[in-house]
Order: C-alpha cells, then sequence, then structure tokens
C-alpha cells in the first residue's frame, strides 16, 4: 500500500464532521492570502503608477524648460596655435595646459573612429542619440554587479555633456544631456557627431581631442594611426590616468586588448587583425614632441611675443590661431649650424644674428643666443650692445648725402682731438696712415678720419641719419657715436643695413605674415611699406665704399662669399663686441658677437683673435654661402638718382689739403700701443681695394670679386689694438 492510498484511507475514518473542520481551515488560509496578495499588488500598482507618472513629470518638466540646441553656446574649448615658415612647415605649436587640435573626418583614420564606436557605443550608427536598448542592458549589469560597472551614455550624450552642459551627476543633467542628443541627431550626421566627439575628449598626458593625443603618444598624425594605436587610445579615453600607457604599460595593454577583441565581435576587424594587434607590445613616446624647433626657438619666443602684446595670451595659447611667418626653416638651421661651427663650446661666447630681405623687410632668419630652452634672453631683439666701428657707415652716409665724393674727401689720420660747441671733445689715437680718402679709411675702418668726418658732419646729423634707416633705440648724439658707443640691437641694425641693400628704402621689420583663426578667417595679412630715406645714388655710393672692407679691407679674405656684396666689421673697446653687418642685393644680415656679461674682454677664441673681422665675419660668410646657394649672383644696379657732389671744405677736412706733391699710397704707419710707450712702425698697406675716378658723376670701377690683394697680416693686430 503506497503512501497516497494510507493518507485517502485515514482521512476516511474521520467522522464527517472533522473533515468540514479540516477543509475549512485550508480555505481560510487561501483566503487571507489572496485578499494581502490583492492588497500587494495594487498598492504596488499605485506606486508604480506614481513612480512613472512622477518620473514623466519629471522629464516633461526639464525638458519644458529645457532650450532647443540652437539656443545653447557651445563651451570655448582650448586649442592649440600653431607657427609655420615661409613655406608652411610647423615651427611650434603654443598650448597652456590643455593641447587640442581639432581635425576634420578625413584626417582621422577610419580604424579609429571604428575602436572608438566598438568599445564606447556598439549601436551607435542604430541609435537615434539615446539608446534604449543599451540603457535597459547596462541597468541590468548594473544590478547584478551590485555597482556602476557599464555607462548608459552614447557617443551622442557623451559630445553633448562635454560640448554644451555641466559635468554634474543629477537626473535633470541626464534628462538635458538625452533631449539634446536626440535634437543633435536631428541636425548632424552620425560622422559629424563622431568626429566631434573625437575632437574633444580627454586622453591623458594634457591631449585633447585624437590629433593631439596622436601626436603626444606616437608622433604622428590622426590619420596615421594603425589599429593597435587606435585600439590604445579609443581605451585610455575610458580613464586616462589608470590606462596610461607611459607609466601603466601592463594595464593599459589589457584595456587595448579588450578593444581589440570587441572590434573582432563586432566583425570589425578580422580574426588575423586581432591576433597580429595583441601581439604587440605597447609602444608609445614618454615625451610628447619638440614645442618648437630647436633652430627658431629665439625666432618664436619673438613671434610669441609680438602676438601676445596685440592678442593677449589667451588667445594665443587657447585660440588655435594658424600663424605664418617670414622665416626661411632652412636659412634658420643654416644661421644656427654657422654660429654652432663657430663658437661650439659653452665657454665660448654667444652670438646674435639677423638676417632680413631687404625687398620687403621680412625677417629670415634669427638667432639669439646659444640655447632658446636654456638661455631665455633673446639678444638679437631684447638685449642692446655697443656698434663699434659698423656705426662708421652712418656717418659715411650722412656725409655723402651732403654731398662729400668719398673718392675725393680726404682727412689726415693722426692723434687728433675734436671738439665741437656744445659737444665737448673727444680724443682719439691716429695710425700712421696719414692723408687718406674716404674710400681708403671706410675699408681700413680708420678711427681718426671718422671722428673728424662725424664732427664735420654733426653728431645730430649722425644720429638722424641712423634713425632714418632703421636704428629705434634712444641714441645719443656724442662726438663717440661714430665709433659705435650707443647701444643697438641686432635685429635693428640689420633693418639699417638693409636700408642700404634695398638702395635706401627702409621697410619695417616684419616677421608676421598672415594670422589665421580656427574657422578659416583671415585675421591678419601683412602689408610691405616702403620709405624711401636716402636717395639710390648716396646708398649706392655707400656701398661701394663698404665693397672694399670685404675685397681687401678689415674683413679680408674672410668675408669673402664668391659675389658682390658689402659690410662694415665694428669692435668696440677691449674686445667686448664684435660685429659684421653686411649684405647683397638679396639678403642684409647683422652678426653681433661677445659674451652675455656686459663689458666682459673676448681675448682669443680658439686661437683668433675675437674682433670684428675674424669670428663675427666667418659667421655671416658661412651663413651667407648657405643662405645664397642656388640663389643668381646679382650686383648692386647703377643708381638713377646720382649724389650732388659739392666741395667738402669743413673744419677738419682742411688740414688734409693736398700737399704740391701728394704721395698716391697712404704713408707707413705708426701705431701707438695701449700703454704709454714708444710707437712703432707698421709696413704700408696693400694697393687699396678702390681707387678715386676721374669723373665724379661716374662709379669707381667695381672691386674684384676674387680672393687677391688685401691688407698685409700686421693689419688683425692693428685692429686687435685698436678695434675696427
Amino acid at each position: 500500500m503506497d503512501e497516497r492510498t494510507r493518507r485517502r484511507l485515514k482521512l476516511e475514518e474521520l467522522p464527517p464532521g472533522g473533515r468540514r473542520r479540516r477543509n475549512s481551515q485550508h480555505a481560510g488560509r487561501r483566503r487571507v492570502f489572496l485578499r494581502w496578495l490583492r492588497i500587494v499588488l495594487i498598492v504596488g500598482a499605485l506606486l508604480l503608477t506614481g513612480i512613472v507618472a512622477a518620473t514623466v513629470g519629471a522629464v516633461f518638466a526639464v525638458a519644458r524648460n529645457l532650450p532647443s540646441l540652437d539656443e545653447l553656446t557651445r563651451h570655448d574649448t582650448a586649442l592649440t596655435s600653431f607657427i609655420y615658415d615661409r613655406n608652411g612647415k610647423v615651427i611650434a605649436s603654443l598650448h597652456g595646459a590643455e593641447n587640442r587640435v581639432n581635425v576634420d573626418s578625413k584626417d582621422i583614420a577610419e580604424v579609429m573612429k571604428k575602436a572608438t564606436v566598438a568599445i564606447e557605443d556598439e549601436r551607435f550608427y542604430e541609435h537615434h542619440g539615446v539608446d534604449i536598448e543599451g540603457l535597459v542592458r547596462a541597468v541590468l549589469v548594473d544590478i547584478k554587479a551590485g555597482s556602476l560597472v557599464q555607462g548608459a551614455s552614447s557617443i551622442t550624450q557623451q559630445f553633448i555633456r562635454n560640448a554644451y552642459i555641466s559635468q554634474e551627476r543629477t537626473f535633470s543633467r541626464k534628462i538635458r544631456e538625452m533631449v539634446l542628443a536626440w535634437q543633435l541627431e536631428d541636425r548632424w550626421s552620425k560622422d559629424e557627431i563622431l568626429t566631434a566627439y573625437l575632437n574633444t575628449i580627454y586622453y591623458g598626458a594634457s591631449s585633447y581631442g585624437v590629433q593631439a593625443a596622436a601626436q603626444t603618444y606616437f608622433h604622428k598624425t590622426a590619420k596615421a594611426l594603425t589599429l593597435p594605436e587606435a585600439a590604445l587610445l579609443a581605451g585610455i579615453a575610458n580613464a586616462p590616468s589608470y590606462y596610461d600607457p607611459i607609466n601603466q604599460p601592463d594595464i593599459a595593454k589589457k584595456r587595448r586588448d579588450l578593444v581589440l577583441s570587441s572590434m573582432l565581435s563586432q566583425n570589425l576587424i578580422t580574426q588575423v587583425e586581432y591576433a597580429e594587434a595583441t601581439a604587440l607590445p605597447i609602444e608609445v613616446f614618454k615625451k610628447p614632441p619638440a614645442a618648437k624647433q630647436k633652430s627658431s626657438g629665439y625666432f618664436v619666443d619673438y613671434v610669441t611675443q609680438h602676438l601676445i602684446n596685440t592678442l593677449g595670451a589667451n588667445t594665443v595659447y587657447q585660440g588655435g590661431l594658424k600663424v605664418y611667418t617670414s622665416l626661411d626653416l632652412k636659412w634658420q638651421t643654416a644661421a644656427t649650424n654657422a654660429v654652432m661651427r663657430a663658437l661650439p663650446d659653452a665657454s665660448d661666447p654667444i652670438a646674435a644674428l639677423v638676417a632680413i630681405d631687404p625687398k620687403t623687410g621680412y625677417i629670415r632668419a634669427m638667432v639669439g643666443g646659444r640655447n632658446a630652452e636654456k638661455q631665455k634672453f633673446n639678444v638679437a631683439w631684447q638685449g642692446g650692445n655697443q656698434l663699434g666701428s659698423a656705426a662708421k657707415t652712418f656717418a659715411l652716409t650722412a656725409a655723402i648725402e651732403q654731398g662729400a665724393d668719398p673718392r675725393k674727401t680726404f682727412y689726415k689720420d693722426e692723434n687728433v682731438t675734436v671738439s665741437l660747441p656744445g659737444y665737448g671733445s673727444y680724443p682719439v689715437r691716429g695710425e700712421g696712415f696719414g692723408r687718406i680718402d674716404l674710400m681708403k679709411a671706410t675699408a681700413y675702418s680708420v678711427n681718426a678720419v671718422y671722428a673728424q668726418l662725424a664732427a664735420d658732419v654733426g653728431p645730430q646729423n649722425l644720429i638722424e641719419m641712423m634713425h632714418r634707416m632703421g636704428f629705434t633705440s634712444d641714441l645719443a648724439p656724442v662726438l663717440s657715436a661714430v665709433l659705435g658707443t650707443n647701444d643697438v640691437t641686432t635685429l635693428e641694425t640689420a633693418s639699417a643695413y638693409a636700408t642700404l641693400a634695398s638702395g635706401g628704402i627702409y621697410r619695417k621689420p616684419q616677421a608676421i605674415l598672415r594670422i589665421v583663426l580656427p574657422d578659416g578667417t583671415e585675421y591678419y595679412k601683412a602689408k610691405v611699406k616702403s620709405k624711401r630715406v636716402i636717395s639710390d645714388g648716396v646708398a649706392y655710393w655707400v656701398t661701394q665704399a663698404l665693397k672694399g672692407v670685404i675685397t681687401g679691407g678689415t674683413a679680408y679674405p674672410n668675408g669673402f662669399i664668391g659675389r658682390p656684396a658689402a659690410g662694415k666689421t665694428g669692435t668696440t673697446d677691449n674686445h667686448a663686441d664684435a660685429w659684421f653687418c653686411g649684405y647683397t642685393p638679396q639678403l642684409a644680415t647683422a652678426v653681433w658677437m661677445g659674451y652675455a656679461k656686459e663689458n666682459t674682454p673676448m681675448g682669443l677664441i680658439h686661437g683668433r683673435v675675437a674682433w670684428g673681422g675674424e669670428w663675427s665675419t666667418i659667421i655671416w660668410a658661412t651663413f651667407m654661402k648657405a643662405a645664397h646657394a642656388g640663389l643668381p649672383i646679382k650686383d648692386f644696379p647703377r643708381p638713377t638718382t646720382p649724389p650732388v657732389w659739392r666741395q667738402w671744405d669743413r673744419k677738419y677736412s682742411r688740414s688734409a689739403s693736398p700737399s704740391p706733391s701728394p704721395s698716391p699710397s697712404p704713408s707707413a704707419s705708426k701705431t701707438k700701443k695701449p700703454s704709454p710707450g714708444p710707437t712703432t712702425t707698421s709696413p704700408k698697406p696693400s694697393p687699396t681695394p678702390s681707387s678715386p675716378s676721374p669723373t665724379p658723376s661716374s662709379p669707381p670701377p667695381t672691386p674684384t670679386e676674387s680672393p687677391s690683394g688685401g691688407i698685409l697680416n700686421w693689419w688683425p693686430w692693428v685692429a686687435w689694438l685698436f678695434g675696427s
């Protein structure tokens, strides 16, 4: 007998009343249960209805007060600015805490887009800004895990959050985000949204946007990203600090491989591509690429300061500007190499170099010291140095403008004390040349002759001429100004010599050609403004005299560059400053050399005396040869307006009136040493680089441009003792 039969028989043995009581008890329990169940269901339904009503009401309340997408202003995002050379090559990037570079869709690798969608929003191309299915799935996953492990925001929502609304975690913000995402999907294509998102998100290491991230970690553009690189960046975006590939490569690799796995499961890559990519280690650069080309650091600093003065630091470092400059990076590299080749040691003096196109005033090269990263002070335009004998050029210019024919104007080279009412007295030591014309006095840089010439011209006229030709510093009109006792910058000196190179036309130095805003609008475009400050005839004759400096004067043979050129050496007392300033019809360049500490004597540098005719001239010639490589050889054109020559009968020129039988060449020089003592006799200089022309209206014979002739070997020692 089975158990079921026994229970039935036992029940049958009960009296009828007992059976009824038993059934009644069971029925009562069921009625109570059902009654409470109905109550619970009713209450639950009421609660659910209330929650839904409250939710819907809240959504409608938020949505009703929510402005449309058209009424919202997109957040200002900091964009990196770029500086370009004259040929469009990037020479520097400028940014603050945020390094962000916006790029178009075509400039982002397709594999980067696929990797981002695979890990961030699998149904991106299927939903309309809000992924309801994904939202439900995320909630279920979070409930099962007991914590927030899966986000529910679509790519569109994340872009809205980053670009339009705050990052606060509130219910109303989430509703606003969803509504605006829906609106955005009505206006933009999926590719536009994805591109904007990739330009917005943070990838760590101060890199905002995929372009900056690609440059920071891989030193390449976003368009050049490979599959494993794209997967790494897509994974970083979720938690840049945690998945940092520089400091946490193992964790970053796991995250990268997860992205690759997601791409494989979504059929975005093949099994072979997955295997090859996951087999690669994490390889990233530990430092971003240099913010500026090493050779152009001083020029970039010069441009940046001008931009800040005009536009303000925020716009410069966060405005996404494209700044096109006049710099020729090839020439800039040549200038830097010329300086470093001459002065390679840290203990060597520093040098400044500025090259200017005389036809435009555009700055083509600028060296402001040894290292722009370590020595921030830009000697080329921030620091003034005494010009030395390179100032004589402007006394000669003023004299020729006043009618002095340099071939027929003579002075006597002797110990002399020049004096003028109101200017005091200025003693100058002679060098023993005797009676000498201005052509030779310029070639040999004869101090006593030029001190007398400046007195006859007038110190005020000398300073006025310097300002007219390009000097902007405050210059004192003193008798010693002709020997360069005023402080000037290398930049303004190059500009003044460029005025001679252009035939007497001054053009303000310019470094910035165009400024373009992020939206492509041209904010600024440079204009070349020309002003004739001296006649082309005056400029021509000054140039003829300065040619002799190179072909047989104080710059011979170091200044020879194989083509017509003119220039002037300059050395100050104790050899604290050494200059060479020279030009061709195509380029004007000034070179200064000295120690950072003012008035520090240079002495011997690598076995050579540090005066204007040595290292400064060598640097100039080395650079000019490189810059002119490939350029046509040009001579300076004959003037259309010859100077009006006048009889030069001034106070100090009278002492050099010709004797009945004048000597055709300078007499033996008698040079005094710096300290008191007997004079020594030096041999005569070699034949001069140019001779007086028989007719004042025609130019002198052009000096040959082959390295022949020149001054005898005693001349550098004279220059060392007394300066050039």
